[in-house]
């Protein structure tokens, strides 16, 4: 054994001594705790990053481990914490608690094709993140049927890292609870990012894992510091298999853990959800379905309704919870755990029960209510929770509902569509009058065009481009998370329209100033207007930012040879391959249903705007006989966030602005307008 990267600690609890020996011939003298990471550091670890320890149990307990997994009968089951239960407890230098599982884990290797399992000594894993600075103990027990065993313990030291911490959110009952902040930088965390939720639909290689990274450094490199994930059936999701024994998720799990890494190590923070593919019928999934469902088969369920309230199912679901939370809970990075579409994990059940949408929903809810408050007390987690609905049902715009939102940090909702008027109706007015209910920060947490308008990624950038400027205004708690990262996102380039976003709102402390979203545009018709604008105004209306652009600067209107042809044929006669081997635009049953009516909504193509106004109402009002209230615009270049100009203006006796769009007459332009003062003259 590498004496530099091995720690044996043999302290033994005189106590232990003096109890008569198990079972299974257990000496503590003869377990072994290795220091796994930080590699070549035995006592010390940053702020926030992982700590990890490598434990190996004595051989007679290996040999019933490995009894159990050759026949899941007999033996002891690593997977289950009452056959054998690894607790960690690390104190911290107040002298706060936390209590850390530890999990069964195998080393795997792997080339671009294939995955072997590689020999640990130390088949038993704990990590940690210390959130203090100074001197921590902690003490490790092994409990086997009940039967404490083993008792370590052990100090190390917490140094300062460059972390900025875990994510938090407000609770200060206004404006300023629409947004999230990091605990370290105390600074608001404003997210930019889409989801990039699995590299394969059906089966993970590890060819499809590299892919998965190289998204995210693409992400990162590009001013993105946030990300949507899926623990799914094919990728890392333990007990999908086989609900007792997760050992065939072994390699995909392992995959989980690189990517996770992988993420905290490029500063991107993630939601990790659970797919409704879990409890829906199968029709367009081959591996995440129902039928699969290794509870269903289990336990032999005939229906949905034991999937949520069989004590021995949540049981066993806990077990899986505390393996998910004991390998990657600890990571600052993962910063949401969700349950996503809850109204695609409640309709199966409602046509099986006859239960109406009130009494569906309340019912999964208190199942989610145990499954959170598992997660939250007896796990430890420091993970805020977000859920969401494919669409949001009427009984969760009700503050006094007892559904998900009601139990949930934070909430979202999913809004797709290639309409002109699907950001400044559907999405803006979501969004609003969610925050406006729960007073919690919101997500746009998926959107894109419909699945038949995919093609339209290939033409153009334009309505992903609009989609994450506008979300950015609507009070939400960061950018709209496209879905499409693996159908035209990446393929193309179009993250880097995360740079100048990012460099617009570097620096601003939207929590303080306490904002509100705006919205306007032209026409008595959206889908008529030629100027749309976005903008968030603060409490005392001395600062407003916002996005101003041409509508009709639209997808349909764009001129291209692309977009032409994807108008009339509905498909490209050379149909483009993605990178992941998809043909896009290949017609047949993929062929795009273009709409006239919705999608050709001015017969004038793209129309020159410079010069003409837009409004922003709600300002400091010039009186009658009074001074002026001057402000200062300053636009800015959505490409890069560089200046294109700057002017003076002042407002109206109805507290209006009515700013010039830019002479430059580009398709859009982000902007600041500050407070300058009151006088005759501009200050």
């Amino acid at each position: 054994m590498n004496k530099l990267f091995t720690l044996v600690l043999i302290i033994i609890s005189s106590n232990l001594l003096a109890q008569p020996m198990s079972p299974y011939n257990i000496v503590s003298s003869n377990f072994k705790l290795s220091w796994i990471y930080p590699q070549g550091n035995k006592k010390e670890v940053g702020k926030y990053q992982k700590l990890e320890f490598g434990i190996s149990l004595k051989e007679e307990i290996n040999q019933q481990i490995n009894k159990f997994l050759a026949n899941n009968s007999t033996g002891l089951n690593p997977y289950n914490p009452e056959d054998i239960s690894v607790e960690m407890t690390f104190i911290s230098p107040s002298f706060k608690e936390k209590k850390v599982y530890g999990f069964y884990y195998q080393d795997i290797v792997r080339n671009r094709i294939t995955w072997a399992q590689k020999y640990t000594e130390f088949n038993w894993r704990v990590r940690f993140s210390p959130d203090e600075i100074g001197r921590w103990i902690f003490k490790m027990k092994v409990v086997v049927k009940g039967k404490e065993e083993a008792l370590f313990s052990a100090k190390f030291k917490c140094v300062t890292s460059d972390s900025k911490g875990i994510v938090k959110r407000n609770y200060k009952g206004d404006e300023t609870d629409r947004y999230l902040y990091l605990s370290e930088t105390k600074k608001t965390f404003f997210t930019k990012g889409h989801n990039i939720a699995h590299s394969a639909y059906y089966k993970l290689t590890p060819e499809k894992a590299e892919r998965h990274k190289k998204w995210l450094k693409q992400l990162a490199d590009n001013g993105g510091n946030f990300f949507k994930l899926e623990l799914g059936a094919q990728n890392g999701l333990p007990d999908w298999n086989n609900y007792q024994d997760y050992t065939s998720k072994m390699p995909q799990m392992w995959e989980f853990d690189k990517l996770t890494e992988y993420a905290q190590e490029l500063g991107l923070y993630f939601i990790l959800f659970r797919h409704h593919t879990e409890i829906m019928k199968g029709e367009s999934w081959e591996v995440s379905k129902w039928e699969n469902n290794p509870y269903k088969k289990g336990f032999n369920l005939t229906g949905r309704k034991g999937y949520f309230n069989n004590k021995e199912v949540i049981n066993w679901q806990k077990n899986a919870l505390r393996y998910i939370f004991s390998r990657w809970g600890y990571n600052s990075s993962f910063a949401f755990y969700s349950y996503q579409e809850m109204d695609n994990w409640y309709k199966d059940l409602q046509k099986e029960t006859g239960y109406n949408e009130k009494e569906a929903i309340e019912f999964v809810t208190e199942w989610y209510k145990q499954q959170k408050d598992y997660i939250k007390n007896e796990l430890n987690s420091h993970q805020l929770f977000i859920n969401v609905y494919a669409t949001t049902p009427d009984y969760e715009l009700n503050k006094n509902s007892k559904g998900f939102f009601a139990n949930s940090d934070v909430i979202a909702f999913h809004k797709y569509g290639q309409d002109k008027d699907v950001n400044y109706n559907d999405r803006f007015d979501k969004s609003v009058a969610l925050f406006k209910v729960w007073n919690k920060p919101v997500f746009v947490e998926e959107m894109g065009v419909g699945g038949d308008y995919l093609p339209i990624y290939k033409c153009d950038k334009a309505i992903f481009h609009n989609a994450i400027w506008a979300t950015s205004f609507m009070g939400t708690a960061g950018t709209g998370m496209t879905w499409w990262w693996d159908r035209g996102i990446h393929d193309f380039g179009y993250y880097k329209s995360y740079n100048a976003i990012n460099k617009f709102f570097e620096g601003e402390d939207l929590e303080s100033e306490k904002y509100n979203p705006l919205k306007w545009h032209n026409t008595l018709s959206t889908n008529r207007a030629t100027i749309e604008n976005y903008c968030l105004i603060n409490k005392n209306a001395t600062k407003i930012l916002g996005w101003v652009h041409n509508a009709s600067h639209f997808w349909s209107n764009i001129p291209s040879d692309c977009m032409k042809e994807l108008k009339q044929n509905g498909s490209f006669a050379n149909p483009y391959q993605l990178e992941d081997g998809v043909m896009l635009g290949k017609g047949g049953d993929k062929k795009m249903n273009f709409n006239l009516k919705t999608d050709a909504y001015t017969n004038k193509g793209v129309q020159n705007i410079a010069g003409k106004t837009f409004e922003i109402k709600g300002l400091k009002a010039r009186t009658v006989f009074g001074k002026k209230k001057w402000y200062q615009i300053t636009y800015y270049n959505t490409t890069d966030n560089k200046e294109v100009e700057s002017t003076k203006i002042t407002t109206n006796i109805w507290g209006k602005l009515k700013p010039t769009y830019p002479a430059k007459n580009g398709t859009d332009y982000s902007y600041k307008i500050f407070y300058l003062g009151e006088g005759k003259k501009a200050p």
